[in-house]
């Protein structure tokens, strides 16, 4: 159901924006925000730019995550949790160990985090990307995770 829900999104945003090939960040922030209405439990975030998620994820895209139980979570999702330090950090699963944690790494590094993701420090999982004017993707597209 959430993944019918974010494509009749997609096709509303298509709609809204005309023959338009590239959205600003007030069209996108506008698909994300209809996102997170139609999607139930969703929070919208912006990117930060450290650059560990490129070419996915960069400063110039606003995803959308929807609380997806911890036990749901599989290898390659693209989830988001809270540091040691307090930050929110958003990278791939690479691995769900035996103990039940989720080893990490951001697409553009080299190393895993430092850190495992826990039942207790997990936010939530990426359920849909929107790309705007001068991202790594340059025709701009909105991009939805496969929701299961």
């Amino acid at each position: 159901m959430k993944r019918v829900t974010l494509l009749l999104v997609i096709f509303l945003a298509c709609l809204t924006v005309g023959q338009s090939q590239v959205f600003n960040r007030e069209q996108a922030m506008k698909i994300a925000m209809a996102a997170t209405m139609l999607v139930p439990d969703s929070h919208l975030f912006s990117v930060a730019a450290t650059g560990s998620m490129k070419p996915m994820l960069d400063e110039n895209c606003l995803i959308v995550m929807t609380k997806e139980p911890f036990e749901n979570i599989t290898v390659r999702d693209i989830v988001l949790y809270v540091s040691e330090e307090g930050r929110m950090i958003v990278h791939r699963v690479m691995e769900k160990r035996k103990d039940g944690s989720l080893w990490t790494l951001g697409d553009n590094n080299h190393r895993p985090d430092r850190e495992y993701v826990t039942k207790k420090n997990y936010v939530g999982k990426v359920c849909s990307v929107v790309y705007y004017r001068g991202d790594a993707i340059p025709t701009g597209t909105v991009a939805t995770a496969a929701v299961r």
